[in-house]
């Protein structure tokens, strides 16, 4: 799963550096209190950048949901409007030292990129992989196709679905 919000630049701009820092802070807070308590693993991030990894798709699923679910109420209690971006892939990942690579984190970079512009809110975006694990759970009859209008080649035959 990896995580960004959106329309963060704008705002650094506009905000002291110590608005700036709570916003991190609490974004930070909140991805590792809750991939504390789903069991993930965060395996780097910078700012408001974060990669975390599940052992199960609907362990991550929910995460990510539950997040978007804390993210927007600390939205609405401070006043802000920072949509978070999150993209989650199910595949295999490949470490050496603190360096991730695969196929897999290439494909899931490029869905939260290339979802980056769509989202008006907070958006969970999945990819096929995802969507066919979470066959059978109330997320999947959630999950709506998305046209990306500039696909990136990586993401070819990829098909990406976001939650609604």
């Amino acid at each position: 799963m990896i995580t960004d919000l959106k329309g963060f630049d704008a705002f650094t701009e506009a905000q002291p550096v110590a608005a700036t820092e709570r916003v991190l802070d609490q974004l930070l807070e909140l991805v590792n209190r809750l991939r504390s308590e789903s069991g993930g693993v965060n395996r780097g991030g910078a700012g408001d950048a974060h990669f975390l990894t599940f052992s199960e798709v609907q362990v991550a699923m929910a995460t990510a949901e539950r997040l978007r679910e804390a993210w927007k109420s600390f939205q609405r209690q401070e006043g802000y409007r920072l949509p978070i971006n999150i993209a989650l892939n199910k595949g295999t990942l490949h470490a050496f030292r603190s360096y991730l690579y695969g196929p897999d984190i290439s494909v899931v970079a490029s869905v939260e990129s290339a979802t980056s512009s769509l989202i008006t809110g907070d958006g969970i975006f999945v990819t096929e992989r995802v969507k066919h694990e979470l066959a059978g759970t109330l997320w999947y009859d959630r999950l709506q196709p998305v046209e990306l209008p500039r696909r990136p080649r990586r993401l070819d035959g990829i098909a990406i679905f976001q939650l609604v």
